[in-house]
């Protein structure tokens, strides 16, 4: 008791952070989180438009894993 479940949002974000900076596509993520796809798509781009994300390669990186210049 006492324990907060995740949002899809915060699984999201701590898979990327996982990842370290490597691209992830929307299917993996949801793999890894258990996640529903479309759910992780959904925050996925709410994150972009937010500018916690970037498309990077393919897929999804924390936008603190973003080199400047790329």
């Amino acid at each position: 008791m006492g324990q907060q479940k995740k949002t899809v949002r915060d699984k999201v974000i701590e898979v990327l952070e996982s990842a370290r900076g490597d691209p992830l596509k929307p299917k993996r993520i949801a793999e890894i989180s258990g996640a529903n796809y479309n759910s992780v798509r959904r925050v996925l781009y709410q994150l972009l438009s937010e500018g916690v994300v970037h498309r990077y390669m393919g897929g999804y990186i924390l936008s603190k894993y973003m080199i400047d210049g790329e």
